[in-house]
C-alpha cells in the first residue's frame, strides 16, 4: 500500500508488477503532483 501526502492510497499486488532486465529505468507505481510527496509506504499480508 502506498498513501500520498494529500490521502490518495494506491495497494498493489505485487503479483502485478512486471520483471524488469538490467537495461530499463523501473516501475512506475504511482505518479505523483509536483507539490505532493509519498507519505508512507506498507506491506500488507494476505490473511
Amino acid at each position: 500500500m502506498i498513501i500520498n501526502n494529500s490521502g490518495v492510497a494506491i495497494r498493489i499486488s505485487i503479483n502485478n508488477i512486471r520483471i524488469a532486465g538490467r537495461n530499463t529505468q523501473g516501475v512506475t507505481l504511482i505518479k505523483v503532483p509536483k507539490d505532493d510527496v509519498i507519505k508512507s509506504i506498507a506491506r500488507i499480508s494476505n490473511i
